[in-house]
């Protein structure tokens, strides 16, 4: 692997979150092969080793999936995901705020004891808070998703303005030189 495919977080309250980073196949597509020359495996194939590792580790564990929703919702069979995280929109549906708040209540999707979330922050300059209370039995019992708009009442940090644009330079770059690619 380039990056090392999970983290365990200890909160304050000293519960420890297994994190995995995982990215669709289909993504591979367009950037990493090409532009990286990397090759990433089915998700079904890795996952099910990881996990068990990451929740020997952890009492919680949250999967971040770069895949549309019904792509993570094939990997419901994989036993020990607490809550999957999805970050990729295959459609256009985006919440946004009222013109009386930054706050949008999103949609939290229960299935098969796993916790989904939509993290439905594309083409927004907003930022994601989810809330989860844990029940006697140490699983998820409720999870709440706020979008939080980062709008003008928010000063931006130079610092991170410079890595915002680098990181959307970076992907400009990534696209155009797949275009390239597959038109030759």
């Amino acid at each position: 692997p380039v990056y090392h495919p999970y983290v365990i977080l200890t909160t304050e309250a000293g519960l420890k979150v297994g994190v995995i980073g995982l990215l669709d196949i289909s993504v591979q597509r367009m950037f990493v092969s090409k532009r990286f020359n990397r090759t990433v495996k089915d998700p079904a194939d890795c996952l099910a080793p990881l996990v068990k590792e990451v929740r020997s580790k952890s009492d919680l564990v949250v999967l971040v999936y770069h895949a549309s929703p019904d792509k993570a919702e094939d990997l419901k069979n994989i036993n020990g995901v607490d809550l999957v995280l999805m970050t990729h929109r295959a459609d256009k549906q985006v919440e946004f705020a009222s013109s009386e708040s930054n706050r949008v209540e999103a949609p939290v999707k229960t299935r098969d004891g796993i916790v989904y979330v939509d993290a439905r922050t594309k083409a927004n300059w907003s930022l994601g808070r989810i809330d989860i209370k844990l029940g006697p039995n140490g699983k998820i019992a409720s999870a709440e998703h706020r979008l939080l708009y980062l709008d003008r009442r928010y000063d931006e940090d130079p610092d991170m303005v410079k890595i915002y644009d680098a990181h959307n330079e970076d992907v400009k770059k990534a696209v155009l030189a797949n275009s390239e690619q597959l038109k030759k």
